[in-house]
Parts: structure tokens; C-alpha cells; sequence
């Protein structure tokens, strides 16, 4: 029965995020033969809340009206609310249950947790605001793009100043970016003497794939314009089919900064136009520099932000054409 624990846990923990550590609640051994043979009792807490998980041993063999009779009588006894948990149930059951107030748990199925509903929303609202902070800046995600190409903060290390040696970046801005991806698994932030350093566990794919959930789109804005510059490096599409067998678009898009637009561009804002022409051209306005990762491939933008600014396209052929440009890197 403690597989069926472990599924409440780990299904508590994909669903809402909660770490749940379940414990034998000895107070069970005082109750009738009836709910001993019937039931395993374990105690929990959920959001600081204390809660005993009645684990049915015999597969939802009673009615739901016994059943709530069963978790009033145990709830008594336990001075705790009461949850029940079955391995499965009837969909007519669970709405019963629903209509009698009775929490539940069916692992990957259906949970009812109705006095703690607000908790929880509150719970979630956190984790989706956490989340969202946790999403790297453009100036850490630049740093972590580093460390992928170049092993920048693998192993050893590296500290504030050293870094910005490396960056383009002002001591403020890296002392932000530390603190940022300090949060994070992959990487550890720590004191050697006086200065900090900013360590990643892992390079490479290993820390692509660790840090793919944090890293967004550098694609800012897209703005048309009637030719490429002929300093632009291309993007988008037009430097995806550069590097696999995707025809190239009719409309070539190329990368810069704010900086390079208002440069190029003084007195237009970035903003598309309603109609493209046959001659027109496609600008991505990034918040990091393309030129970030001179990589011995000039002209074009690197393949991990390209694959970042595609990200999220409905046509297979553009995800299929991402997925050969990560197997071709030279992790």
C-alpha cells in the first residue's frame, strides 16, 4: 500500500506542486476492527495544515454515504480532516462524493480537496508567479549561452570581474545576473575571499536541457523594411534553411538590436507594416546582441537563440528542422 501513497504524493506534487511526506498515524490501532481491517491511516500536511490520508485497502467497495460516515467517524477520532484515497472509482462516485463534501484523492484521476480550495489557489498563484520570475533576463540568458558554447562557469568557475572582462555588460548589470541565476539548479552562486563566482554544474547539453525551461525567445519585436542592411546577420527562418534543407523564405529576415534599429533606422518605430512587399524584408528586433557568440559562422545568428526565436511555431517541418540543428551541435 505504500505504492499507492507514493502515487498520491507524486500526483500531488504534478498537479500542485506540493511536496507531500505522508507518516503511520498510530492513533489507528485504536479504532474498531472495522476501519483497521478496512482502511491504512497515514498523516500529512499540506500547506502547513495537518491532514490523515484513509487509504481504502479493498478498492472502493462501500458506497459513497458509508464512506462519508466512515471519514466523519475518523475525523473524530484524528482531530483532523480527513482525505480518501482509492486506487479507482466510479465516475458516479466521485460525484457523489463531490455532493457530499468528502475529500478525495484518486491518483492520476481526480482529486476533491474542498476546504483547502482557496489554499491552493493561492498555493498555485505563487508557483506561476515564482515561475515567471524565475525566467531568465536577456543579459543571464546571454551568460548561460555562453557557458553552453564556450564552458564560460564550468567547473571552477567564474567571478563578477572576470565576467565582465568577457561581456559588454556593467558590474550592476552582472551582479543582478548572479543573484538571477543563482535561484536556479544548474548554476550556484558563492563567496571566494571578496569576490563572487558563479558556478554551472554541468556544460553542454546537459546544461541546455537544464536550462531550456528558463530561457525565452530573444525576438523583442518584428518590424518590415524594403532591404536587408548589408551588416544584418540573418535570422529566423532564413538562417534556419541555411543550415538544413528547409527552403528559404520569399521575405528574408534578419536580427539586430534596439540600438542597431534606431541606428539604421532614426525615424521609424518597430512596428510592421499592414502589407509586405515582393522586395520587402523582415527585421526580429533582439533584446541581446546577435553578435553575442562569434562562432566561427559569420553572418547568421547563433543556432541555440535561433532555435529559441522559432520556438513555439505550429509547422512540423520548422520543429523538425530545430531538432537537426540541436543534433548537429557540437555539444
Amino acid at each position: 500500500m505504500n505504492e499507492l501513497l507514493d502515487k498520491v504524493k507524486n500526483y500531488l506534487r504534478k498537479t500542485l506542486g506540493i511536496e507531500v511526506k505522508a507518516l503511520p498515524w498510530p492513533g489507528g490501532d485504536k479504532l474498531p476492527m472495522l476501519f483497521r481491517d478496512k482502511y491504512l491511516f497515514s498523516t500529512c500536511r499540506i500547506l502547513n495544515a495537518r491532514y490523515l490520508l484513509m487509504v481504502d485497502l479493498k478498492g472502493a467497495g462501500e458506497t459513497p454515504a458509508v464512506i462519508r460516515k466512515h471519514a466523519e467517524k475518523i475525523a473524530e477520532a484524528a482531530d483532523c480532516e480527513v482525505i480518501y484515497v482509492s486506487e479507482a472509482m466510479a465516475s458516479y462516485n466521485r460525484v457523489r462524493l463531490i455532493e457530499q463534501k468528502v475529500a478525495f484523492v484518486v491518483p492520476d484521476n481526480q482529486m476533491y480537496l474542498p476546504t483547502i480550495g482557496m489554499d491552493l489557489r493561492e498555493h498555485i498563484r505563487g508557483l506561476r508567479n515564482k515561475e515567471e520570475t524565475l525566467q531568465l533576463s536577456p543579459s543571464a540568458q546571454t551568460v548561460v549561452l555562453q557557458a553552453i558554447y564556450f564552458g564560460i562557469g564550468v567547473g571552477e568557475g567564474i567571478s563578477q570581474q572576470e565576467l565582465s572582462k568577457l561581456t559588454t555588460y556593467t558590474p550592476m548589470t552582472l551582479s543582478r545576473v548572479f543573484n538571477e541565476l543563482g535561484q536556479h539548479d544548474f548554476a550556484e552562486v558563492k563567496d571566494r575571499g571578496r569576490e563572487r563566482v558563479l558556478r554551472f554544474r554541468e556544460g553542454g547539453r546537459p546544461l541546455w536541457d537544464s536550462a531550456k525551461p528558463y530561457l525565452r525567445s530573444p525576438v523583442k519585436r518584428v518590424a518590415c523594411i524594403p532591404t536587408l542592411p548589408g551588416d544584418a546577420l540573418h535570422a529566423g527562418l532564413t538562417a534556419l534553411a541555411e543550415c538544413t534543407m528547409l527552403v528559404a523564405p520569399a521575405t528574408p529576415v534578419c536580427a539586430m538590436t534596439l540600438s542597431q534599429w534606431k541606428n539604421h533606422y532614426p525615424e521609424r518605430k518597430a512596428e510592421p507594416p499592414p502589407i509586405q512587399t515582393d522586395k520587402s524584408a523582415t527585421v526580429e528586433i533582439w533584446n541581446y546582441m546577435p553578435l553575442n557568440f562569434n562562432l566561427g559562422k559569420p553572418g547568421s545568428v547563433d543556432p541555440l537563440s535561433l532555435c529559441l526565436s522559432l520556438e513555439g511555431s505550429d509547422d512540423e517541418r520548422i520543429e523538425g528542422a530545430c531538432k537537426k540543428v540541436l543534433e548537429k551541435m557540437p555539444w
